[in-house]
């Protein structure tokens, strides 16, 4: 059926022709009256434009519902929200997703919370990602590992590495587990263009404490290290080995991190 189409469209990101099916459907509903899409369809290919990268084209499936007298419900500003992120810039729109799911009388989920976060990190609005965090607590929802993966990755973007330093203090406080996935996104955020090449070092150390072994940690690590220039080719010495030590394979852009921290030195 339409539906399982429509599925099919979604899990392989195939998100023109599944609203080609949306559109058929809704063809076949004004002319027989019969074989009008449901939410369920419209959910679905809400998701594959997420998964395929055409937000926009999500959203304006979000606001086709009520024109054709569906009421959204929470599966529908979830999709359209993790829809935001896939896209740069769009933290207004989805801060319009939360307005549009508070005003429908639905209550806030983690999902949309989350990505709503993320997003405004991203575009370096970590102002409103915090106001987000503590509206989230007012109506009850424990941020966990994916709002603050979200958060933290969003902050990668942006170049915020004191607000990624921030919030993996409140992962702390909170007694949330940082994954490996986080770790990655902080050292990152701290790495970019070696600025803070030292608390990316630590972070891989704290890691490592935990019992986390990811060979993306160490890559970032070492990116640090590269974009910080001369002072730091011994620390890329020391990552190799510690990568040794931990059985992590160096792969190629590992390397090549490496040849530029050592080359920078002029260690050749």
């Amino acid at each position: 059926d339409c539906s399982r189409i429509l599925s099919d469209c979604s899990r392989l990101g195939q998100w023109s022709y599944g609203l080609r099916v949306l559109e058929q459907m809704q063809e076949w509903g004004r002319s027989k009256r019969r074989l009008r899409p449901d939410l369920q369809a419209y959910n679905i290919a809400i998701t594959a434009c997420g998964r395929s990268g055409e937000a926009r084209q999500g959203l304006r499936l979000l606001g086709a519902l009520r024109d054709a007298r569906l009421e959204p419900d929470t599966f529908s500003f979830a999709a359209a929200a993790e829809a935001c992120k896939t896209e740069e810039g769009l933290w207004e729109e989805v801060l319009g997703v939360l307005e549009q799911l508070q005003a429908s009388g639905l209550e806030l989920d983690i999902v949309t919370s989350s990505c709503a976060t993320g997003v405004c990190a991203r575009a370096g609005r970590a102002d409103l990602s915090f106001q987000l965090l503590e509206e989230m607590e007012s109506c009850a929802l424990h941020p966990n590992e994916i709002t603050y993966n979200d958060m933290i990755n969003g902050c990668v973007t942006g170049r915020q590495w004191a607000h990624a330093l921030s919030l993996l203090g409140d992962m702390r406080a909170r007694a949330v587990a940082a994954n490996k996935m986080i770790y990655c996104s902080a050292i990152c955020a701290c790495g970019a263009e070696g600025v803070q090449w030292e608390y990316s070092l630590a972070l891989l150390q704290e890691m490592r404490r935990s019992g986390i072994r990811e060979e993306r940690t160490y890559t970032a690590a070492m990116s640090a290290c590269a974009q910080a220039g001369a002072r730091t080719w011994e620390q890329a010495f020391a990552l190799l080995a510690g990568m040794q030590r931990d059985a992590v394979a160096p792969d190629a852009q590992t390397f090549a991190h490496a040849i530029r921290a050592c080359g920078d030195a002029e260690h050749w």
